[in-house]
């Protein structure tokens, strides 16, 4: 069981920068928890089994979080700053065994790897974490976590979101991001990011027309379709023609068992895109089933304007 005064002296062994000094302390019973001002700074340190998944681990003592800074206290071992990124990486042999949740794993490497804002979330339930935010904002479709293996390889995929402040006139936003890590076996886990979209305003004003008009032409989409399409099934990251991001996507409708159908391809970030009646789908790409109602084909494909030749 931690105490006080063992927070104290996580806090000197991980989170002291060179010449910082503790000058004040005020310790609390409850959690436990203390308040600490340095000769630069003032932190909030408090055991938080809720707060991380991986406070649940069964090999896990205890959480011990100071604003964004984690320290992970195991049954066996010496404590560790997961905030460190060879670190939360030795976690990979765990993740690859089975004793560390996927989704625990995510929130550590968002955590340490993605800072800033005031509140940063891996995406676990996609419906519920668009039911938090306005009807208005215009936030990107995302998944919840998955992970298979690819021979001795597992592999996990995700999505985060990270809320702040504009810099100028402090109207909330928010960033997406996708996340691939891989866990070799006996082998620390690496990761990488890409932006899905940035700065998705939370509140007035929303964005108008004018904001997501069309400026590339219908050649240019069926070009950029054609690039995603012969890297199918994995990810070109492929620009946006329209307005540049890495948010293309493409999904195929059809019967089920078979391999032609419809194709929708469009951006998550301006919401312009192609329709084609017919398309086939290549190995490896899962159709959506045409019998679906309309309704559960909008969770998977999201309503897009339709690129014009004009």
């Amino acid at each position: 069981m931690l105490t006080a005064d063992m927070l104290v002296d996580l806090v000197r062994r991980f989170l002291l920068r060179d010449g910082e000094t503790i000058t004040w302390t005020k310790q609390f019973t409850d959690g436990p928890a203390v308040d600490i001002e340095t000769s630069t700074r003032a932190l909030s340190v408090k055991v938080a089994a809720d707060r991380l998944r991986i406070g649940r681990a069964g090999w896990v003592d205890a959480v011990v979080v100071a604003d964004q800074d984690v320290i992970l206290v195991p049954r066996d071992g010496a404590p560790v700053h997961l905030n460190d990124r060879a670190t939360a990486a030795e976690l990979g042999p765990r993740l690859h065994r089975g004793d560390l949740d996927p989704v625990a794993f995510a929130e550590i490497v968002v955590l340490g790897q993605w800072p800033g804002g005031w509140q940063t979330v891996v995406v676990v339930d996609p419906p519920q974490w668009r039911g938090r935010y306005p009807a208005q904002a215009p936030l990107p479709p995302v998944e919840a976590p998955r992970t298979w293996r690819d021979g001795e390889e597992l592999q996990l995929s995700f999505f985060a979101s990270r809320e702040y402040a504009e810099a100028v006139g402090g109207r909330a936003v928010l960033d997406v991001t996708a996340w691939s890590v891989r866990v070799p076996a006996g082998a620390p886990a690496t990761w990488e990011l890409r932006p899905v979209a940035t700065a998705v305003p939370l509140m007035p004003p929303w964005p108008d027309a004018t904001e997501r008009a069309q400026t590339a032409s219908a050649d240019d989409w069926h070009e950029a379709y054609g690039r995603v399409y012969a890297a199918l099934p994995g990810d070109a990251h492929v620009p946006c023609p329209n307005c540049g991001q890495d948010a293309l996507h493409v999904a195929f409708t059809g019967p089920t068992g078979g391999r032609v159908g419809f194709a929708s391809f469009w951006c998550d970030n301006c919401r312009y895109g192609l329709h084609l009646s017919r398309a086939t789908a290549p190995q490896g790409v899962e159709l959506i089933p045409i019998e679906l109602s309309a309704d559960e084909h909008a969770k998977l494909v999201p309503d897009y304007t339709l690129v014009t030749d004009a």
